[in-house]
């Protein structure tokens, strides 16, 4: 991965992975906003379970795991290009010493093998060919995590200060995301896990392309202490913009299945004038308290 293409190319699956989850998590929210009764509150916890991957919404491929089948055939793919390019597949030389130029791309396809192995589990759970808890799928997936953000980490022993800022960000995430999954596998009613599961990926994809853009761009940053400074700030952006990308796309969903509402949300006002209640009346305030009335503060 130390080149341009070597960081833009997982970032780009990473991101388009990303997307397509982000695309199935709002139409899973649209229908939860569609069946939920018009009195009750929304409870995005009822009537969901979780799951590593989307099935396509047509009646050809509904059928099939398309989505486990595309990253089974990527990751193989990518094994294939780390391995078999450039006799990168030897890995003892003759002398019986490891071939430094070849262990960063066993150490890649280490990372792919367990997105393989996570892929396969899912197909193996969909033809019911492999009958596991249904928490394998996200522990599989957790796991894959896992030994890419650990592969990172040791990864960057003798590299610059730099180089080692932007990647410890990056393994950060990874770490998060598998943590995620793990608490995906417990929780499979968490509507909101899903959701920072499928942030962090994205998170991940971007800032892929921001290490790609910083040490292999056309113009690439020098090791210098401003820029090792700007690298937290850098990532505070990316964290930012994507947590408003989300903003707007909840915001449409709910208006264009809800509709645009200026009402205040009733059973909000109501805790917030209860929690006023109590205390005026723990603060001996008999009089403020007895003021505030089914909801109302009538001292204005």
């Amino acid at each position: 991965m130390g080149s341009f293409n070597g960081h833009a190319v997982p970032g780009f699956l990473f991101l388009l992975l990303s997307s397509w989850w982000a695309l199935n998590v709002l139409f899973v929210y649209a229908k939860i906003l569609r069946n939920r009764s018009a009195s009750s509150d929304l409870n995005l916890t009822m009537r969901f379970k979780s799951t590593t991957w989307f099935p396509i919404h047509s009646r050809r491929f509904s059928k099939v795991p398309c989505e486990s089948i595309v990253k089974f055939f990527l990751s193989s793919l990518g094994i294939a290009l780390e391995l078999f390019t450039d006799n990168s597949w030897i890995l003892i030389k003759e002398n019986g010493e490891f071939e430094e130029t070849s262990l960063n791309n066993y150490a890649h396809s280490a990372m792919y093998g367990f997105f393989i192995f996570s892929a396969l589990l899912e197909c193996l759970q969909f033809w019911n060919a492999l009958v596991l808890p249904k928490a394998g799928e996200h522990l599989a997936l957790s796991f894959a995590f896992f030994v890419e953000g650990l592969l990172f980490y040791f990864h960057l022993h003798g590299r610059p200060v730099l180089d080692v800022r932007l990647h410890t960000l990056l393994y950060v995430v990874v770490f998060a995301t598998s943590f995620v999954l793990v608490l995906e596998a417990w929780m499979k009613d968490s509507f909101l896990l899903l959701v920072v599961r499928v942030y962090l990926v994205m998170l991940q994809g971007t800032w892929f392309f921001q290490i790609a853009h910083s040490l292999y761009g056309a113009n690439p940053w020098k090791d210098t202490p401003p820029n090792r400074e700007f690298v937290a700030i850098a990532f505070s952006w990316h964290c930012l913009v994507l947590l408003f990308v989300w903003l707007v796309a909840f915001v449409l969903v709910s208006v264009k299945v809800r509709g645009c509402h200026t009402t205040p949300n009733t059973s909000t006002k109501l805790e917030t004038f209860e929690v006023q209640k109590i205390v005026a009346h723990e603060a001996g305030d008999s009089e403020r308290s007895s003021l505030i009335v089914d909801g109302e503060d009538t001292e204005s």
